[in-house]
Order: structure tokens, then sequence, then C-alpha cells
């Protein structure tokens, strides 16, 4: 019987070989060693072909070619290696360069949300202040809420509620209308359409009775109050109220009812203020929006909050503010019908000159648009930097107009975020530029009406949400 052991030895597999050995064991057959043995460092590890061998040792001159080759293509290789980090690396610092141009303009980014931030912080600490020292002063109880809301209910009950009016036309100011509708509305002519497009392209209709123009002017100076003054700002105007002891009288012709006594004066005043506060005390501004539109627009009793009242107690406000300015006035000789002032439901024919001292009192720019057959007359009035209200009038009637279009915080917040995204795009590069210097000039125009306080509102809101 013939046993083959085979006994393999691995040192080192690294520069070794194997090595054969075959001895006699006698009658019981052949004992085979393979061992692997230290190999030279330069003898490649795997032999080539001995045929192959035999034609490179025949080709000297082929095998040093082959050599040549492979070392080409090994600098080839290191060389586009080379390369391309240098032009990876030339590119990222074009690209550094390109937006350190951009840092400047992020930084002045950056001082607008500062100055948001205080304009909140300053906006809550002059809220907190009001709370605590001088709330109290328009407080008013549930009682005297409900003597105020039984007063003005019976205004209404003996004036616009004895007349017919179809549902949609009760509501003392309606829904937005957009251009077309009010180019259908006026009925005007191409040449007169190009013309009022530029100052109105949008509209309210407000009921058709004799306050119409106390509803369309305080319905706008409301929304002044409410949605671009700030806090500090609308404290201000609210204490203003207080110190002049402005009178809340109203008369109704031809019929038994007046509001002529200091106290129920002073009882509507303080209800109308402590409205006012109740709105502005609403931080969603949006939300403050919605019950703003719906408290005033309501014709008639749905809850305590929406009691329909809110429309009354400002007719009154403004038409008395009215008297009261005209009354301070030098040019209150050249009102004829001044005790119009003060008539529920009655028109004053000198309004213009009402309107003029109203701009002039409230800081306010006013924009009266007469509408008479096809066409249209635009008189201004106050100083066109202030805070702005449209009137729309025809023959008899008054409108809410409004110009609807993009604000510098809506061109603001577009090109913040349009360089953003370019900077990741090297080919619009010309384009970024372009933007981040209109970008520049809005930041500086915000950042002037902030250091005067004229910045809305409502535009810091939508500020501090588009920049977020």
């Amino acid at each position: 019987m013939i046993q083959i052991y085979t006994i393999i030895k691995i040192k080192n597999l690294q520069g070794q070989k194997l090595i054969k050995k075959q001895d006699s064991d006698g009658a019981n057959g052949s004992h085979v060693t393979l061992e692997i043995q230290q190999q030279d460092e330069n003898m490649p590890l795997l032999l080539k072909n001995p045929i192959q061998q035999n034609e490179d040792q025949k080709n000297p001159e082929k095998l040093q070619n082959n050599n040549f080759a492979q070392q080409d293509q090994q600098e080839k290789k290191e060389n586009e290696k080379k390369e391309n980090k240098k032009n990876e690396f030339k590119n990222k610092l074009e690209s550094i360069e390109k937006q350190c141009k951009y840092f400047p303009m992020i930084e002045k980014i950056e001082d607008i949300k500062i100055l948001l931030q205080n304009y909140e912080t300053k906006y809550d600490e002059d809220l907190q202040k009001f709370q605590q020292n001088f709330e109290y002063l328009y407080a008013n109880s549930q009682e005297n809420q409900q003597k105020v809301r039984e007063i003005i209910i019976k205004l209404y009950e003996n004036t616009s509620q004895k007349r017919q009016v179809d549902g949609e036309f009760k509501y003392y100011v309606r829904q937005i209308q957009g251009k077309q509708e009010l180019k259908k509305n006026y009925n005007l002519d191409f040449q007169h359409s190009v013309l009022l497009d530029k100052h109105c392209n949008a509209f309210r209709e407000v009921r058709g009775d004799g306050n119409c123009f106390y509803t369309a002017f305080g319905y706008q100076f409301l929304q002044i109050l409410l949605f671009h003054y700030s806090f500090d700002q609308f404290i201000q105007f609210i204490e203003k109220l207080k110190q002049i002891q402005l009178s809340m009288k109203i008369f109704v012709e031809d019929i038994d009812f007046k509001i002529d006594d200091k106290e129920t004066e002073k009882l509507l005043l303080q209800d109308f203020l402590n409205r006012l506060i109740k709105l502005k005390y609403i931080k969603d501004i949006n939300q403050r929006q919605q019950i703003f539109q719906k408290q005033y627009s309501t014709y008639e009793y749905e809850s305590d909050e929406i009691d329909s009242c809110l429309y009354g107690l400002s007719t009154i406000f403004f038409r008395n503010y009215s008297d009261y300015i005209i009354e301070n006035s030098e040019i209150k000789e050249a009102i004829f019908d001044k005790q119009n002032l003060l008539l529920w439901e009655m028109e004053c024919n000198s309004n213009e000159t009402v309107i003029a001292e109203l701009a002039r009192n409230l800081n306010i720019f006013v924009e009266l648009i007469f509408f008479k057959d096809k066409g249209c007359n635009i008189r201004q009035y106050g100083n066109r930097e202030n805070y702005k209200i449209i009137l729309l009038i025809k023959p008899g009637h008054y409108n809410i107009g409004l110009l609807q279009k993009e604000t510098q915080i809506d061109h603001l917040i577009q090109k913040y975020h349009t360089i953003h995204q370019e900077l990741k795009d090297d080919n619009n590069y010309q384009q970024q530029i372009e933007e981040s210097t209109s970008l520049q000039i809005i930041v500086r125009n915000l950042q002037d009406q902030f250091q005067k306080g004229k910045l809305p509102e409502i535009e810091v809101q939508q500020l501090k949400v588009g920049l977020k």
C-alpha cells in the first residue's frame, strides 16, 4: 500500500516559491514534500509563459518600448489627476470670489432680520406696558357693552332696517372685486381705463345710504390703525382721542332719536375704542383681518363679538371727528351745511373740504376719484408719502378703492430666494449681480422706513415669514 503525505508549509506568500521534493520511503512508498522557499523580491510572483519569456528575451527593444509605454500612460494619468484637482480648486475659488460679492448683501438681510426682531420685541413691550398701566382706562363692563348694543341696534331699527334691501346689499362693506368688475361698474372708455389702472385696479362696494362716505373713509382708516400702525402709534392715536374728549353725538332727521348726552357719548366712545384695542391684541394678523372684516360688514346681531355695532360706532365716530377738526380749523365758516356732519345718513355737500382737513389732521394721503359718463377725474389731498386712502365717487355714492400690486416686501422676498437659488448656478452670475443690486436698493428703503417707524405692521409680519 502506497501512502502519499503532502506537507505544505506556508511561511510568507509574498516573495516565496514552491519546491517539490520526493524521497523514497522504503517499501511503503514515496514521501513528497512541497516547501515554500524565499523568492528573490525582484522576481515576479507569477512567471511569464516560457515561450513568451523567450520571445521577450529575443526582442529586448520591444520589451523596453512596452515599459516606456506603461510609464507614459502612468505619467499621463498622474498629470490628469493633478490637472483635475487644479481645475476643481480654481472653480471653487471662483465660486467663493463670486459669493463674496453677496456677503455684504447677506449681511444687510441679517440686519433686516435684527430690525424685525427689535420691532417685535418693542411691540410686545409696548403691549405689555399698555396692559399693565392703561388698559383699565378703556375697559368696558358687559353691562355697558349691552347698553351700547341696545342704543346702536335701536338706531338701525329706526333708519336702515325700515327699508327693504336685498340680502347681498345689506352688508356695510362687501368683498373685493377685481379690475374687470371695476371697469364694468364704472363703464369707462379705454383712455380713462388706462388712467384709472395707474391709481386703482380693484374695489369694495359699500352699502348705499347717506353714510357711504364715512363707511368708505372710516373702514380704510381703521385698516391703517389696525394693520399698519405699530402698537405704539396705535396707542398714541387712542390716547389723543381720550385727551380731546371727542363727542359721540348723532341726530336723525325727522325722527325722534338722538344721542346727545355726555354719559351716553362717553359710553359709546369707550366701547368703540375697547373694540379696536381687542382687535389690535390679536397676534395673528390674518385672523385679525378676518375678524375685523366680519365685525364691520355684518348688518345684524350674530353674537356678542359679531353684533353689527362696529359699523354704527365707526360712523358716529368719524362724523364727530370731522365735526371736531372743522370746528377747530380756519375754514369752518366756508362750510354752509356743517350741521349735516352729525346727521345720520345725511351727506355733507362740502365733503371735499372735509376730506382735505381729514387728510391733514390724520397724516394720510387721500385720492378722490370722480366718475362721470365714461370718464374719471383724480384729485389728491395730503402728503403722498403717508398711508393712502382711495375713495371712488359716482354722483351720490362712495366706494372703497384699492391698488393691488407687488410691494417692496414682495420684491425683497422674491429676490432674496432667487439669489440663494442661483448662487448654485454659475451660469446665472450676471443675473445674480443684477438681482443683488436691485435688492440692495430695497433693503436701504426698508431700513429707512424702519428707522422712521413707517413700515406697516402687516408688511413686518410678511417679512418675518418670507425671510425665515
